[in-house]
């Protein structure tokens, strides 16, 4: 996870959340499992449904998964704008060209690791 976020890899990201739902899907399984025994073994009829709720657990992680991943996939397709304070950043770096006197029209959008930048501007005629 730290070094998808370091290199800004939506991959290495993707893969580090799969691998902790795996663990968490795991933890609850044994927990799980591991109440119902007990609860077969001391004829604790709460502890019974252990798994049950285990399995419960595991699927809202999942579904919560999925529909994190999902939406961050949805908005890289349909190519989402880049936060107001980038294109701020971005603005200030095209009017540090001295002949730029004006921005008609920026738009930035994010495409896998890079940010487009589409930028409009008026400089002098000469």
């Amino acid at each position: 996870m730290h070094l998808g976020k370091k290199v800004n890899s939506k991959s290495l990201i993707a893969t580090a959340y799969d691998h902790l739902a795996d663990v968490y899907a795991s933890i609850a399984a044994v927990v799980g499992i591991g109440a119902a025994l007990i609860g077969h073994k001391f004829n604790i009829e709460i502890l019974s449904y252990g798994d049950v709720a285990a399995g419960i657990l595991v699927a809202y992680f999942v579904i919560k998964l999925a529909y994190h991943m999902g939406k961050e996939a949805v908005d890289i397709l349909m190519d989402k704008t880049v936060a107001p304070e980038k294109l701020q950043q971005y603005e200030k770096l095209v009017f540090s060209v001295p002949e730029v006197r004006r921005i008609d029209r920026i738009r930035a959008r994010e495409h896998g690791h890079y940010v487009i930048v589409d930028i409009r501007v008026g400089i002098p005629a000469h």
